[in-house]
């Protein structure tokens, strides 16, 4: 999936919505190889580069900052 998006991201401006729903359900997975060098880096890479719309990225901030969010990745345990 990783390799998905980066594909999707040659060829588009900004991260589909779908793409953007994967990373955040895997933003706290166990497997270091998805979560380091795959969902870190893509956020800091789209971020860097402005590829999520100010619409969308003010609804992730606020999802991720919410007390539900970060705390409750129970899938992953």
């Amino acid at each position: 999936m990783i390799g998905k998006i980066k594909k999707n991201l040659e060829t588009s401006s900004y991260l589909e919505d779908a793409d953007l729903d994967w990373l955040l359900e895997n933003i706290g997975n166990p497997v270091g190889e998805i979560r380091d060098q795959g969902v870190y880096q893509l956020f800091c890479s789209v971020i860097e580069h402005q590829q999520i719309k100010p619409k969308k990225m003010k609804k992730m901030l606020l999802l991720l900052l919410s007390n539900d969010f970060l705390l409750n990745q129970s899938k992953f345990r």
